[in-house]
Formats: C-alpha cells, sequence, structure tokens
C-alpha cells in the first residue's frame, strides 16, 4: 500500500510540476534564457510540489482512520482543485505579499489533506461511493495535464518548440499516472477523451488562416507592419542641437510621407492606443482612470486585417498593452502575441526568489534589443504575405536608463546620473524634489539617450526587411502613444496634462512601391491611422464605423488637400477630467471638474504660455461646440456598437500596483 501510494504522489508531483513549468513559462510569461536554465525552475517547482503533496498526506494520515486509499485519492482530487484555482486566481489580495504568501498555500494543502482524512473517514461505510470518487480522484491528473497541453499546444513563435515538446512529456507522464492504478478504467477513457479534445482544438487551432484571398484586397495584398514607441514626443527626432537623434527613422521618413502635425487622441497608453488602433475616440471606446479597460466590442485593425485574410502578430512591451495587463483588450485580432511584461500572479515564492537572485535565468522584462530580435526572427520565419506585424517599444518611457555607450562621457558628468526612477520625477512633479534648468535638462538627456538607443533598433528592423526584400513592398507606419513632459508646465513624465509636449507626436507612413519623402503639415491625428492603412491595403471597410479619416489621399497622383478638422483628445487621471480641441489653430483645454477653460493661439503661442480665453470666447464658444458633438457624436456610436451604458472592466490590487510603478495612479 505504501509503494502504491508514493508511486502515485510522485507521479502526481512530477505531472503538476510540468505544468506549473508549462504555465509559468507560456501563460505567465516566463522567457527562459537558454534550455539548461530549466533545470532550477524544474527542480524548484518539483520539490515544492512534492513538499505540499507531502505535508497534505502527512496532515491526511495524523487524523484518518478510514481506507489509506480513499485518504489518498480525496487528498489528491482537493489538491487538484487547489492548484486550479491557484493557477486561474492567485491568492487573496490580504496574502499576494511575499511574506504571507508561502503561508498562505501551505495552508491551504494543510487544510485540503484535513478536509481528505476527515472525507474518508464519513465516507467508511458506504464504500462504493468512496471507490468512485476515488476512481474520480486517479483521473484528475490526467485531466489536469491534458488541460495544459491544451493551453501549451497553443504557444507560438519562440516558444512553439519546446511548448510542444513539454505538452508531450504532460500527457505521457498523465498516462503513466492514470495507467498505474489499480482499477483505472474509467481514468484512461477520461484521459483518452481529453487527449482527442485538446488534440483536436488545441494543435491544430492556432494554424492561421489558409487563404490569403483578401476581402476588396485583392491577391497583391501587402504586408503592413506598425511600429509604435512609448512616450516619443514629436522634436524628440530633431533636439538639443542634434543633426539627426534617429537616423534609423530619417531612412524611414525619406521613403515616406510625415505629418508633421500629427496628435495623439489622450496622454496616456491605454485611452491613446485604443484610438490608434481603433480609429474611435477615447469618448468611444472608454477614457476612464488608469484601471478601466477599453470597451472590447470595437474593433481593431487586427481584427480587420484578420478577416480580410491577413496572418496577424504583435510583439513589444507594456504592460498597459499586454494580454494580462489590458484582459486581452490589445490582444484582439492577433494570430501570435508576444508582449512583456506579464502579470506576476500567481507568481510562487520559490520562482520569485529565483527570478531576484538569478535574474540571468528568468526574464520578465524585455529589452529594445530584445524585441528588435524577436521581431527580426519573426520576418524570418514570416511565412507567405500577407502578414500584419505590429511592434510596440516601452523605450523612452520613464524610468530613463539609457546605454552609457549613447551618454556623453557614458553619463559620468551628468547631475542626475545615468539612470533616474519613476518616484524621482514623480517627487518634481509634486514639487518635493529640484526642478533646476541643469536637472531638467540632464533627465531629457536620458530621456533623449533612450531614444536614440530604440532608433538603433528600429533601424535593425528596417534593415531586416530590406534584406528579405520585403521593404519596397511592405506599408509601413511609425507613430507613438503620446508625448512626455519635462517641466515646461510645471510637470514630468505624461497622462497629466493635455499640452503640446504631450500630445503632440510623429507620424510617418510609408505606402507599397515608390518612396515618397514629403511633409505634410495639415492636422491630422493618429485616430486616423486604421482607415488610412486598410485602404492603402486595398481593404474595404465601412467609413461610418471610424471617426478617423483616411489620408489616403495624400498618395494620389495629384495629392489633396486635407480639410481642416477639429482635433480632439482626452484624459481623465485620478480625478482629473480634461478634454481639448483644436480648430483653427487655436487650442481650448478644459478641466470640467474644476470649472477652468484655458486657449492658446498655437501659431503665435506654441509653447502654450499665454491664456486667451478672455479675450476670444468664441473661439471658446467654437471649441466647446466641437467637443459636444463629438461627444454626441460617440454616444451615437457606442449604442451602434452596443456598449451605451455598460461598465468597463476594472484592474485588481496587483495591477493597480503596476499602474502605480509607472506613475498613473498614487
Amino acid at each position: 500500500m505504501r509503494r502504491t501510494l508514493l508511486g502515485a504522489l510522485v507521479s502526481y508531483c512530477l505531472t503538476l510540476t510540468l505544468a506549473d513549468l508549462a504555465f509559468s513559462a507560456h501563460v505567465q510569461g516566463f522567457h527562459f534564457a537558454n534550455w539548461r536554465s530549466l533545470a532550477w525552475p524544474a527542480a524548484l517547482s518539483a520539490l515544492g510540489l512534492l513538499g505540499l503533496g507531502l505535508l497534505g498526506g502527512a496532515c491526511g494520515a495524523l487524523l484518518g482512520r478510514g481506507n489509506a486509499s480513499w485518504t489518498a485519492g480525496l487528498g489528491l482530487a482537493a489538491t487538484t482543485a487547489g492548484f486550479g484555482w491557484m493557477v486561474a486566481t492567485g491568492p487573496p489580495e490580504w496574502a499576494a505579499t511575499p511574506a504571507r504568501e508561502p503561508a498562505f498555500w501551505l495552508a491551504c494543502w494543510a487544510a485540503a489533506g484535513v478536509a481528505a482524512a476527515l472525507a474518508a473517514d464519513g465516507l467508511a461505510a458506504r464504500p462504493r461511493l468512496a471507490h468512485w470518487l476515488a476512481v474520480g480522484a486517479r483521473c484528475a491528473p490526467p485531466a489536469l495535464a491534458a488541460a495544459f497541453a491544451f493551453q501549451v499546444s497553443r504557444a507560438q513563435g519562440p516558444q512553439q518548440v519546446w511548448a510542444t515538446a513539454g505538452a508531450a512529456a504532460l500527457l505521457g507522464l498523465a498516462l503513466w499516472a492514470a495507467a498505474s492504478a489499480k482499477g483505472a478504467a474509467a481514468g484512461r477513457a477520461a484521459l483518452c477523451l481529453a487527449l482527442a479534445g485538446a488534440s483536436a482544438a488545441g494543435f491544430g487551432s492556432e494554424a492561421g488562416p489558409a487563404t490569403t484571398t483578401l476581402a476588396g484586397g485583392g491577391a497583391e495584398a501587402p504586408p503592413v507592419i506598425l511600429i509604435t514607441i512609448d512616450t516619443l514626443r514629436a522634436d524628440a527626432l530633431h533636439c538639443c542641437g542634434e543633426a539627426s537623434a534617429a537616423p534609423a527613422i530619417a531612412s524611414l521618413a525619406r521613403d515616406a510621407i510625415s505629418f508633421e502635425q500629427a496628435r495623439s487622441s489622450a496622454p496616456w497608453t491605454v485611452p491613446a492606443m485604443a484610438a490608434l488602433l481603433s480609429g474611435v475616440s477615447p469618448w468611444v471606446t472608454g477614457s476612464g482612470p488608469p484601471g478601466l479597460i477599453p470597451a472590447p466590442e470595437v474593433p481593431l485593425l487586427s481584427d480587420r486585417l484578420r478577416e480580410a485574410g491577413y496572418r496577424t502578430a504583435a510583439i513589444g512591451r507594456n504592460f498597459l498593452l499586454s494580454p494580462w495587463g489590458s484582459k486581452e483588450r490589445f490582444a484582439s485580432g492577433f494570430d501570435e502575441v508576444d508582449f512583456f511584461p506579464l502579470s506576476p500572479r500567481p507568481e510562487t515564492a520559490a520562482l520569485r526568489r529565483l527570478r531576484e537572485g538569478a535574474p540571468e535565468l528568468l526574464r520578465l522584462e524585455a529589452t529594445s534589443p530584445d524585441l528588435a530580435d524577436k521581431a527580426v526572427a519573426w520576418l524570418d520565419g514570416a511565412g507567405p504575405e500577407p502578414f500584419f506585424l505590429w511592434l510596440h517599444f516601452f523605450d523612452p518611457h520613464a524610468p530613463y536608463a539609457p546605454p552609457a555607450e549613447d551618454l556623453p562621457d557614458g553619463g559620468a558628468a551628468s547631475p542626475v546620473g545615468r539612470a533616474v526612477e519613476q518616484p524621482y520625477l514623480d517627487a518634481i512633479r509634486e514639487g518635493e524634489a529640484e526642478a533646476s534648468p541643469e536637472t531638467i535638462a540632464a533627465i531629457r538627456a536620458l530621456y533623449q539617450a533612450e531614444f536614440r538607443a530604440t532608433d538603433r533598433e528600429v533601424g535593425r528592423v528596417l534593415d531586416r526587411l530590406r534584406e528579405l526584400g520585403i521593404y519596397d513592398r511592405a506599408l509601413i507606419a511609425l507613430t507613438s502613444d503620446h508625448g512626455e513632459e519635462f517641466y515646461e508646465h510645471g510637470g514630468m513624465v505624461h497622462g497629466w496634462t493635455l499640452h503640446e509636449e504631450m500630445l503632440r507626436v510623429p507620424l510617418l507612413i510609408k505606402p507599397p512601391g515608390r518612396p515618397d519623402g514629403r511633409r505634410v503639415e495639415a492636422v491630422v491625428g493618429t485616430i486616423d491611422l486604421p482607415p488610412t492603412l486598410l485602404e492603402l491595403a486595398g481593404i474595404s471597410f465601412d467609413a461610418n464605423e471610424m471617426q478617423g479619416r483616411s489620408l489616403a489621399c495624400s498618395w494620389a497622383a495629384e495629392p489633396c488637400a486635407l480639410e481642416p478638422r477639429p482635433e480632439l483628445a482626452t484624459s481623465l487621471i485620478g480625478r482629473r477630467s480634461m478634454r481639448s480641441a483644436l480648430v483653427d489653430g487655436l487650442k481650448l483645454i478644459e478641466e470640467p471638474a474644476w470649472g477652468r477653460s484655458r486657449l492658446y493661439d498655437l501659431a503665435a503661442d506654441p509653447g502654450e504660455r499665454h491664456d486667451i480665453a478672455a479675450q476670444r470666447p468664441d473661439a471658446v464658444a467654437a471649441g466647446r461646440a466641437a467637443l459636444e458633438a463629438h461627444v454626441a457624436h460617440s454616444e451615437a456610436l457606442r449604442k451602434r456598437w452596443g456598449i451605451a451604458g455598460k461598465a468597463e472592466a476594472g484592474y485588481g490590487r496587483q495591477d493597480r500596483d503596476k499602474l502605480r510603478s509607472l506613475g498613473y495612479i498614487q
């Protein structure tokens, strides 16, 4: 009996060990540096799970007076349920700390063993029921393994090879566990059914579209590449006396149209990227405070391109855009998603200690070179066209920590050192730290150095496109979600105002075919990207579903003159609700909750220093009318999509902590 129980426990723990590793690496986002580094987390996971299983069994043995096999079977069932609950939800908020989490899970496993022992004693007088419960418990590990195999087999890109091998190992161990249990015919049958379901639904479900026939695009649809660089001001491309702060992007500009007056729809990532990828404003998708997810009913550019027959992939770094940080909102429409960082829940205490003690083994973040490597590798294996690749670089977002090679004298002479962290920037914004011109200039220099490093990685991707013969026939766009403030109006970083340093961003669009290299001075928005890219790709769409306008006529034989149009933006940070309207060169910024309205003439006052609202009440009224008309139109679109009156989804406590670390909330 002891040998049987020990074999069942070992096979069960091995199964859960691989499941834990698979879950951590595929779902949670641990990217292993090499195959050898798998030994450390594997050993830690095995020891941890074995210890927890023995703890539950010991507690059960202390209280158990009934049949030992029933106790073992019910203990396995309870432990499986506990592990599944841990994977699905993580620890409760009060236990989600490095000190409390290990004790919490130990208590859970001990309680599972005690509950199993008590249940076994209670069932001693009902052997038939106990027998079937034991059989069901033996079925639990194979079923769990099959479920994890289904999840792991869906991995794409760089993880696909090891994920498939891991899934096969999982299923093999699960079969061994089921076959070694006496009278487990029902378990074997359940395993076969689970395997069949996993094979049918998992291993072939993510193969991507088999056809490249496009809805309205024909057979010559171009590859579409969208490069977004987080927190990039428009003036960063030519800053601080540098002839060219971005040689790689400058090379793209020589082949593209540069829209010199492009503006974002919001001063922080979530509403700005929702508008950039959907073609509708934050008033439609949801512009609420950090912690609210944009409405999933509105299709993104990726949804429309995949529906038209494109293979779609997203590679990048930003917690707010990752599938876990955005509750999969920005993963919509993508066949493959490789975004950093991923939510740390439910990171086990052992893996956390390993990550902190040996960060070279386990990587939760990705640098700009890492992202460029991933993009180049994806392009090398992209396969048949057409495809859509979205590549999002997180740098130069704070904290500013550029490579030393991009700093004058390696940063030795900088008054703020070689790196600046988010809390220091927050302290400057709150008036708790010095904000001298020398300090601000040094911080801006770090930002520019991060941008130079990012431009170098953008250049690697563009060079690879040229080497593969894709560049000339590709439709390429480069832009940013929003800008960054360096004390121009008494603040730092972004999200807190609607001034020009926050909203003006670069926008380059290179169509397939001949180079262009022109500059367009008309005021446009990043909200115009989806209709523009769809039209240039030859894909039909309903223009009434978007608030952005297509700029495709700029590439006509006789380029059009884009008609003037109000450019609108909004945000809600903390308790500060803001909105702005740029109408005929006059920019209105309103804070309704505070009853404030300011007006600036951008031609005469590009730095927005002189409020002329009192002198131009007509312009204030015109800006306000444009805002109200847009809000009404947005509400009509929300009704059209069936999202009017719906509450937006929110974040949990750990996700809010991540938002706080990025400076979005206090």
